[in-house]
């Protein structure tokens, strides 16, 4: 706290100095529920008043210097009752002819280009928005360059610290680096056909610590683990298809390396059809700490896509003249790890294992009513066995009409209300 108001001193001080090129702005917010009591005298109540207040600085005192800083203060909130100011966010760029400095602080700028598997997660990598990193860019023709480093927050090991707490294990994330180089091959303006390709390692540092389960704050072991990430991609851009390829390999403190790649087509075009497919394979312990679909913590509580194998399609037909676009979407892929949770939970499992198995009976039942009326057309008595063949045929197909419509209409409504399982994380 004491960095924070030291650096709130620093802004204001630099604001009456260089007061030129700096600017201040902010508002205050008052929210109270109006409600009814049901009451013979129906009187009106104000209850639970919220309070919010935000100023802000921002400016270039100096050429090639930017800052921007974001100070509030909060009351009477359920999951945040802070009546002290606070720095929510800052940073700092300088900015030079080849390339530009950032200092971040409770900022999201951690991001780098992964488009298939997308390796880095910016609320994970800035420690859930609330870590501090410095970013290096360099830009040249043809290229570029990230370089950040991320800085550990400190962690309080109590019951109330935030962070994955399960049971008496306590993660906390550590300090991480990721770095990025990526270079077009060949750029034809004329011809507009691009090729580039990406370079990338990042690395991410965690601490598992264990407590006493009688008295918390009592740390009995901690570890440290690190995890690697070696990455690559390569695209390529024309007017009738853009392909794109990434594969990247992974080691957690072993020396074994475990893979994860994917391809993907998209915007291949056929007149009105425009043609989407991807293919993945992602190797059960491959990891990548600062990923969602990747990482071992659980943050979000979403699912973790590693040891799957699946491919997405995707169709598309834009009808003439018409804002309309009509798409089909087929999804597939094999796992070898049900379900994955930090902290296992029967009840999600099963309920996972419910969609799924309600998914395939669904799947299953609009196939048994195609190949059902199918072979009820193979096996409808031609037209000499029976004088009125024409008009039994016709009485099977309404019928069938009646029948089959509805059912597919039905299941095909349930399947897309039940949570999809390939696209989510995607």
């Amino acid at each position: 706290m004491r960095k924070n108001w030291f650096l709130i001193l620093v802004i204001f001080l630099s604001q009456r100095l260089f007061g030129a090129g700096l600017g201040t702005g902010g508002y205050y917010e008052l929210e109270y529920n109006w409600r009814q009591n049901y009451s013979d005298t129906f009187d009106w109540n104000l209850s639970r008043p919220k309070h919010y207040f935000q100023t802000k600085f921002w400016g270039n005192p100096f050429y090639g210097v930017d800052f921007y800083s974001q100070i509030a203060a909060r009351t009477n909130e359920n999951e945040n009752n802070k009546n002290r100011l606070e720095l929510e966010r800052f940073w700092a760029k300088y900015w030079f002819k080849w390339g530009e400095l950032y200092y971040l602080l409770k900022e999201e700028r951690h991001w780098i280009d992964s488009p298939l598997l997308r390796l880095v997660d910016p609320g994970r990598a800035s420690d859930n928005y609330q870590g501090q990193a410095s970013r290096l860019n360099l830009f040249w023709s043809g290229g570029e360059l990230n370089l950040l480093y991320r800085q550990a927050r400190p962690h309080y090991h109590t019951v109330w610290s935030d962070g994955e707490w399960y049971g008496s294990f306590y993660d906390t994330f550590g300090d991480g680096l990721i770095f990025n180089f990526k270079q077009y091959i060949y750029d034809n303006q004329k011809s507009n056909i691009q090729l580039s390709t990406n370079l990338g390692w990042l690395s991410s540092q965690q601490q598992v610590s264990k407590f006493s389960e009688q008295y918390s704050p009592l740390v009995l072991a901690q570890r440290q683990r690190l995890n690697e990430v070696y990455r690559t991609d390569c695209r390529l851009n024309t007017l009738q298809f853009n392909w794109i390829s990434e594969y990247a390999l992974s080691r957690t403190d072993s020396a074994d390396l475990f893979p994860a790649w994917a391809s993907e087509l998209r915007d291949f075009h056929l007149g009105p059809f425009w043609f989407l497919v991807r293919y993945y394979d992602y190797h059960r312990n491959f990891r990548s700490d600062l990923s969602r679909n990747f990482g071992w913590q659980i943050g979000d509580w979403g699912e973790k896509q590693f040891g799957r194998r699946g491919y997405n399609s995707q169709i598309s037909y834009l009808l003439p003249k018409k804002m309309i676009t009509l798409t089909y979407q087929h999804n597939y892929y094999a796992s070898e790890i049900k379900s994955v949770t930090r902290i296992r939970i029967g009840g999600e499992t099963i309920w996972w294992k419910f969609l799924r198995n309600r998914k395939f009976i669904i799947m299953i039942m609009e196939k048994f009513i195609w190949n059902f009326s199918k072979a009820l057309k193979e096996k409808s008595p031609p037209k000499t066995t029976r004088p009125r063949t024409e008009i039994s045929r016709r009485r099977f197909w309404k019928c069938r009409r009646k029948i089959l419509v509805p059912l597919v209409a039905v299941s095909s409504a349930i399947r897309i209300l039940i949570p999809g399982r390939g696209w989510e994380n995607e």
